[in-house]
């Protein structure tokens, strides 16, 4: 019997294992954007995440196509996120829409799997990132 496999466990791009720190900031909904719908915009109030409309998360992978994150807090599929990472070569935004979300653990802890809103404005960014795994040995995946 041959392994089941599901589209999302396919991947065009190599994936970098990562463990860089990020602010997560939520992105205002653009109507020029397929379901840019005003409804797809998440506002936190003062009491969550860091009071400054921030939130603080991890970057646990990325390729040219997306990111996966981990975050103590929620949000939704569809969502518009601006993700600012932090690196040796200084810190790069990027903005995509939520595609996945798991929660890992109790505390609570999320997964979200970004994929760019725009690639071409991010690419610059990612393969910055990437170039700097690379030269530190990260670990691929597929």
């Amino acid at each position: 019997m041959q392994p089941y496999s599901t589209p999302s466990l396919v991947r065009a791009d190599q994936r970098y294992n990562c463990s860089l720190g990020a602010v997560l900031r939520p992105a205002a909904a653009e109507a020029s954007m397929p379901g840019g719908e005003p409804s797809d915009q998440v506002l936190l109030g003062r009491s969550a995440g860091e009071g400054d409309g921030t939130v603080k998360a991890t970057v646990v992978d990325l390729s040219r196509g997306g990111l996966g994150v981990c975050t103590p807090m929620f949000f939704p599929r569809g969502a518009r996120i601006e993700i600012s990472v932090t690196a040796k070569d200084g810190i790069g935004t990027v903005v995509g829409r939520v595609q996945r979300v798991e929660m890992r653990d109790r505390k609570p802890t999320y997964y979200i799997g970004v994929s760019m809103a725009s690639p071409s404005d991010a690419a610059p960014v990612l393969e910055s990132l990437m170039s700097e795994l690379r030269r530190a040995s990260a670990e691929v995946s597929r």
